[in-house]
């Protein structure tokens, strides 16, 4: 039975390439397989001449031997080579199947013999192990064979049987055997030996995880030999077939009728990435499948389960006692816990380093980092999945520790004389940075602390201006600067106060404007200079250091001088000149009429007496009523000579300042006076001739408003000609309108009585003291009598007279008011 490779052939063209990666693995003759015969045609291994014919003898002839070319010169033939040959003496010619391989057939096509059958004594047939035949004698060309044995050789022989053969006569020979081919069918059942090899060979991760970078895959490089040779090679990766070249086998060629040893490498379809078969993100697994096929068809084939790990290793860093996590960390170490992310493979190995040190295995408590600055936290996760070179693959994290353990610096700017009360303290801080400051103030020696508007400027400065107006002696200032973490410094220094120059600001209602005189002087006046402590006798005092000199133009009165002549001597006489600034009276009180305005003057001089020009002044007036309720009634602008002049429209009493906010130089001045404005009151009486025992209605209103609520504020005054009394306190409206009804007694005759409303003295009331003019009235008013009426006012005036008479009428007034003041 003859078989080919053939059949295992037409299954190439199903198999995709794919790369594959293994390492050194020997595969001898494992697998499965199952016998098999194929047929080897051994005739090429007969090479004309006699030159290899000693190695295809196992015993030669013993006496002369022979041997020439036949068939064109192939095949082998056998003759003796001496005239006589005696009994036994044989020529054989025997070939061996490589171990593994079994001739179970032999087959000649086309045998020639000569003189077997001359009774010369010669015989011909074929030999195995465990048997032999005889052939018989042929003229011209036959076939034989032999089946059905189970040999690892086989051979022919020429042998002599009788006690002597003839060789040759004369020229002729006698015998000889001539054998063009042999086709043997030879068993073998065992596949090829496979070795795999490389050390990127898929076959060796078995019980290993495996995963694929980009563009490096796995090999399977494999070795396999095998006697009658390696016709096929191929693997299967999950669903992926993977084929080497096939070899169609050469039955001419002997036994060996494919190539061994076959070595498939990278680059010959022997290539896999493990991604193509299980997705990059997962895990899982795939059987991988080797497999050779020699020139019997026998198969060997082994197979694994490869496991696959995809998923990118990671790691989550995290700080639970990071109070500000992100951001800057205040005075404490900080823990840094790591927690890996794996896919099915596991974790191979966890390691972190510290500011780019040396990484070390993750300890159970976490990473601690401490000490200030910015420290960075690096964790890297290993995963048990191996690339082709045996690299694990990997993730790393990392995270920014920031701590501040240092407290901010600060320093303060030398004082700035064109800005004496502000104080600059520049503060920095390598870390978190400055958040924000704040400047106190406290009486030198003691912790009074008072804090002072403090602005914090980008560049870190802190700018606060003190409020030196009304403090004096020695103060120490305090600056306070905390960072962003909470982390402060504080700093100090002490200065005089007040830092500037004091000025004066004087109000009054007598000319100033005209009666000074300035003008523009220069002088040398030293400025940049900054204050300095330095011991003298061994205390500490502030001097003033650098700076440089400078000519300024400054105002300057105009001074009065006088010449007079002084005697220094006898006969002698000189002229003695006297100057003295100009002298102002100031008048800060006024009375002004209700209803009229007031011119107020001012003058503004520093303590030098140096006139304040061009600056403005705020004319702040308070109605005199206690309460204090200023508004800005104008705002002027003082001249050369520092003064100012201002009229304010009609108002009540009133409290007149003059405010100057003061400079970077000056501080701020407040002059004050006081205008008395009197009250206005008017009266109406209705009617104004009424009889004895009538009633009038007196109406009236305060002008200017201002009027106290619920208070004492009228009079009423009542009298005769120039005798007058004041006869109760009539009740007023928010509005200033006043009601008073009056009512007379019973009496005779005309009289004229006049009546007067008087504001009182209240402090709440921003006016000063009037009366309303003196309205008079008839009293006793003449009517037109009849006879019988005059006889009755006759008897009635006579009864009066005997009662008395004489006594004056009385004025009566019905309200509880007067009662009270009648009382009083």
């Amino acid at each position: 039975m003859r078989h080919t490779v053939s059949d295992l052939g037409s299954r190439a063209g199903r198999r995709g390439r794919i790369g594959v990666l293994a390492v050194l693995l020997l595969l001898a003759g494992g697998g499965s397989a199952s016998a098999a015969s194929y047929e080897a045609t051994v005739g090429v291994y007969m090479t004309p001449g006699c030159a290899d014919a000693s190695s295809y003898f196992a015993t030669g002839l013993t006496g002369q031997q022979g041997c020439s070319t036949f068939n064109g010169g192939n095949g082998w033939s056998i003759s003796p080579d001496a005239r006589t040959v005696g009994a036994g003496y044989t020529g054989q010619w025997q070939i061996s199947a490589p171990a593994g391989l079994t001739i179970t057939e032999a087959y000649i096509p086309s045998l020639q013999t000569m003189g077997l059958s001359s009774g010369h004594g010669w015989n011909a047939g074929g030999f195995w192990n465990g048997g032999s035949d005889v052939w018989s004698p042929t003229a011209g060309s036959a076939s034989t064979g032999v089946s059905a044995i189970s040999s690892s050789y086989y051979g022919f022989k020429l042998y002599c049987y009788s006690s002597s053969c003839p060789g040759f006569t004369g020229d002729v020979i006698d015998a000889s055997v001539a054998v063009p081919t042999i086709d043997l069918t030879v068993e073998e059942d065992q596949g090829p030996g496979l070795v795999a090899v490389g050390s990127t060979n898929l076959w060796y991760q078995t019980g290993n995880y495996v995963w694929n970078p980009p563009g490096d895959p796995f090999s399977i490089e494999l070795v396999a030999s095998d006697p009658s040779g390696v016709c096929n090679m191929y693997a299967t990766a999950g669903a992926v077939e993977l084929y080497d070249t096939p070899s169609t086998p050469n039955v001419s060629d002997g036994f060996q009728q494919c190539p061994s040893p076959v070595d498939w490498t990278p680059g010959q379809d022997a290539e896999v990435d493990t991604d193509q078969i299980v997705p990059v993100g997962s895990s899982g697994s795939f059987p991988l499948q080797l497999d050779a096929t020699n020139a019997a068809g026998v198969t060997s084939t082994v197979s694994e389960t490869i496991e696959v790990d995809q998923v990118q290793p990671t790691v989550t860093l995290s700080a639970p006692n990071d109070s500000n996590p992100g951001g800057w960390s205040v005075n404490h170490a900080v823990t840094v816990d790591a927690a890996p992310h794996t896919g099915a493979s596991g974790v191979s190995s966890l390691t972190c380093s510290v500011d780019g040190g040396a990484a070390k295995g993750y300890p159970s408590g976490g990473v601690s980092v401490n000490g200030n600055g910015k420290h960075v936290v690096t964790c890297t996760v290993a995963n048990q999945a191996v690339d082709p070179q045996g690299a694990h693959n990997t993730g790393s994290s990392s995270m920014t520790i920031d701590i501040d353990e240092q407290s901010p610096s600060l320093s303060f700017d030398p004082q700035d004389p064109s800005n004496a009360a502000q104080v600059v303290v520049n503060t920095s801080d390598n870390e978190s940075q400055v958040a924000d400051g704040q400047i106190e103030i406290a009486p030198h020696g003691t912790t009074n602390w008072t804090q002072v508007p403090t602005t914090f400027a980008s560049n870190g400065q802190l700018i606060a201006t003190i409020p030196d107006a009304g403090l004096s002696g020695p103060y120490t200032i305090q600056a306070t600067a905390c960072s962003q973490v909470g982390n402060c410094g504080t700093t100090s220094e002490t200065l005089t106060m007040p830092l500037r120059v004091s000025a004066s600001s004087d109000v009054s209602f007598s000319t100033i404007v005209d009666r000074l005189v300035a003008k523009k002087v220069k002088e040398r006046v030293r400025v940049g200079w900054h204050w300095a402590a330095v011991l003298r006798h061994g205390q500490a005092v502030k001097v003033k250091r650098g700076g440089h000199h400078k000519t300024i133009t400054v105002i300057r009165y105009v001074e009065s001088c006088t010449h007079r002549r002084k005697r220094t001597g006898k006969h002698k006489w000189t002229m003695q000149k006297t100057c003295r600034q100009p002298h102002v009276t100031l008048r800060g009180n006024e009375r002004v009429a209700f209803g009229k305005r007031v011119t107020v003057n001012g003058l503004l001089l520093s303590s030098q007496g140096v006139p304040l020009t061009n600056v403005p002044v705020k004319i702040m007036t308070a109605p005199n009523n206690g309460l204090g309720q200023y508004t800005q009634a104008a705002t002027v602008t003082t001249n050369a000579a520092g003064a100012w002049s201002t009229t304010l429209p009609a108002g009540p009493s009133r409290i007149i300042q003059a405010v100057y906010g003061g400079s970077a130089t000056l501080l701020p001045a407040t002059g004050q006076a006081t205008v008395a404005v009197p009250a206005r009151v008017r009266i109406k009486i209705t009617p104004r001739a009424v009889r004895w025992g009538s009633e009038i209605r007196i109406t009236g209103q305060v002008l200017g408003g201002y009027v106290p609520t619920n208070s004492n504020l009228l009079r009423l005054n009542v009298g005769i000609g120039r005798i007058g009394q004041i006869e109760g306190l009539p009740d007023i409206h928010p509005n200033g309108d006043f009601v008073i009804i009056w009512k007379f007694n019973p009496g005779r005759g005309v009289v004229h009585p006049w009546f007067s409303v008087a504001t009182l003295a209240e402090s709440a009331f921003p006016y000063s003291r009037a009366s309303s003019n003196r309205v008079a009235v008839t009293l006793g008013k003449r009517a037109a009598h009849h006879h019988h009426r005059r006889t009755k006012h006759r008897r009635t005036a006579k009864k009066r007279k005997t009662n008395g008479a004489h006594r004056p009428a009385r004025l009566h007034h019905k309200t509880k008011r007067t009662k009270r003041a009648k009382r009083r």
